[in-house]
C-alpha cells in the first residue's frame, strides 16, 4: 500500500489533482505493469522500481 495523498494534494499535483475525486481514484487499474487511471494518468513503473531498489521504498513527491 502506498499513500498517494502528497502526490494528489501537493503543490506539484498537476494532472494528478484529478485523483482527489474518490470516484476517479477508485478506477485504478494495472495495465502492462503500470498503475493507471482513466484519462491517461499513470505512475511510471520504472521510476517506482528504481526508487524501491535504491531505498527500499517508494515515496511519491
Amino acid at each position: 500500500m502506498v499513500d498517494l495523498s502528497r502526490l494528489v494534494t501537493g503543490p506539484r499535483a498537476g494532472v494528478f489533482a484529478a485523483l482527489r475525486d474518490p470516484a476517479l481514484f477508485a478506477q485504478v487499474r494495472v495495465e502492462w505493469g503500470a498503475v493507471t487511471w482513466p484519462g491517461g494518468l499513470d505512475l511510471a513503473p520504472d521510476a517506482m522500481h528504481e526508487a524501491i531498489r535504491q531505498s527500499g521504498e517508494w515515496v511519491p513527491d
